[in-house]
């Protein structure tokens, strides 16, 4: 029950701080989804509709555990995209190299 609570606050924090963001590409409106991270310059990529996360708090308990888990990267998504809270970032197609990167570097720490 704590740590669902904390995950709660962790969750409304991110959208508070606006890290809950949707990156729409240009012109190919390539779509991704992600939590910025609080502590680095690192995204965690989401696939909403799949209950999946980059995190590693996902990929340990998920993969590894192999138990129902939804971080709160996910939890935070949840609740800003039914609360219409979801920031959305336009960028240029030639953008999405210099970005993925960033998601790399929330997969590997």
């Amino acid at each position: 029950m704590r740590r669902e609570k904390n995950k709660r606050r962790r969750a409304l924090i991110a959208i508070n701080e606006k890290r809950v963001i949707r990156i729409i590409f240009h012109p190919s409106l390539l779509t991704l989804n992600v939590v910025k991270s609080s502590r680095r310059d690192a995204y965690y990529l989401l696939y909403p509709e799949q209950g999946f996360c980059t995190c590693t708090d996902f990929f340990f308990n998920n993969i590894l555990r192999k138990k129902e888990y939804e971080c709160y990267h996910l939890l935070a998504y949840k609740i800003a995209n039914e609360k219409g809270l979801v920031k959305e970032i336009k960028c240029s197609d030639e953008e999405f190299k210099r970005f993925f990167a960033k998601v790399i570097v929330g997969v590997l720490t």
